[in-house]
Formats: structure tokens, sequence, C-alpha cells
């Protein structure tokens, strides 16, 4: 079974709308995060599902991350240390770091 990854404190980027369904100025992608571990048995429907997830991935409509290195940007996550307020987050691709941000009073 695929775990769900639930996005608490959620805030979009400058300028997005709610909703990667609404229309407007601020319109951005609907955004996928694939859990790589929850995913590496995957077989039949799961299986079948995952694929085409990942072949949407690459449409300009869509913004696609995932937990490990692989086809899409990866989110690297810090450790925690208890001297620090923030554990940091990278989103890397091609071995470049894209965003950094961090986790607030883990």
């Amino acid at each position: 079974m695929i775990e769900r990854i639930i996005q608490w404190n959620r805030t979009n980027a400058p300028g997005d709308l709610l909703s990667p369904f609404m229309r407007g100025k601020g319109e951005r992608p609907l955004r996928f995060t694939f859990h790589i571990p929850s995913l590496t048995n995957a077989t039949g429907e799961t299986l079948d599902a995952l694929r085409a997830l990942q072949e949407l991935g690459h449409l300009p409509e869509i913004t696609a991350f995932q937990t490990e290195p692989g086809d899409f940007p990866h989110i690297v996550i810090g450790s925690v240390d208890p001297q620090k307020r923030d554990v940091p987050v990278q989103l890397v691709a091609n071995g470049e770091t894209r965003l950094y941000t961090g986790i607030w009073y883990p």
C-alpha cells in the first residue's frame, strides 16, 4: 500500500493560488511527491498507476519531486540538531540545490 504524505501547514510560493485547479495570475502546476521507499515493491495496478503518474510528471502543468535521487528533483532533509531551531531541507536536481528551506522547530 502506498503511504500518503500529509503536508501540514503547507505554504505556497508568493503569488501562488491555493489550489492547482484555480486559474489566474498566480496559477501554478499540480505538485506530485513520490515517496520512493513506499513504491519500491509496487506491483499490478499500483505499479501501473505509478508509471502513469511518472509520465505525467514530465508535463509542464505538473511539478514532480521524489524522496530519493532519480528522474525528478529529490528532497534532502538534514539531521536534527538540538542546538538549532530548524532542520535544513533542500530540493536537489542534477547535483545542484534548486531550493533551500527548513522545517522550523522540529
